[in-house]
Parts: structure tokens; sequence; C-alpha cells
């Protein structure tokens, strides 16, 4: 299916080269070091749904082009659904860092849409 691509249809799945990070599309790819800390937390109940928060750092990521602030740092959060669990989920963004909305919406030279 097309597995880690960066445009098209299945631009959007979560990617095994950048830690399985939710974040939406190719930020970078990178091969030295990686530090990705994501946690996801059941509500009470039998509720499908599940609050989420991921912090990102790697080598050079204040230095990318799209890192105006030289940032070390990113973020983002939303809601995880499971629609079969453990099996498949799908994962609603609705907070971000903000060079990294900039960067996607091709304010720092990046337009992944």
């Amino acid at each position: 299916m097309h597995r880690n691509a960066t445009y098209g249809m299945f631009q959007n799945q979560i990617s095994n080269r950048i830690a399985f990070s939710k974040f939406v599309g190719l930020l970078a790819s990178n091969e030295t070091w990686l530090l990705d800390f994501q946690i996801s937390v059941p509500l009470p109940g039998k509720t499908p749904i599940r609050p989420y928060v991921e912090f990102t750092a790697y080598d050079d990521l204040d230095k990318e082009t799209w890192n105006s602030t030289g940032k070390k740092l990113i973020y983002n959060l939303g809601l995880e659904l499971q629609v079969i669990p453990d099996r498949l989920e799908m994962f609603f963004n609705l907070a971000q860092s903000s060079i990294v909305t900039d960067y996607q919406d091709g304010t720092n030279g990046g337009g992944i849409f």
C-alpha cells in the first residue's frame, strides 16, 4: 500500500522511519539519533477514544530549513480512535508546534497538502 509515502493518498500514514510519529507528513528523515516520547491515556469505561501527546527531538532539528525559531523540541497532541483495539487506530491531531503548522501550510517553505 505504498508505505512511508511522501505524496498522494497514503502520505499521512504513520511512518516507520520517524519512530511511528503521529505528525502529518514527512518532517525529516533522520539517520543519527531521534528521541520520541508518546503517551496515550485510556479514558474510564469502554470509550474507544484516548487522548495522546507526543514530544520529538532529533539531531539537527534546530537546523532544519523550516525551523525558523531554532527550537530543539516539537510536540503534537490529539485523540486516538480505536476502531479495532490494538489493530486499527485513527489519530486526530488537535494541536502541534506552530513551526510544524507553518511548515505544513507552506508558510516556512513547506506545504504538504
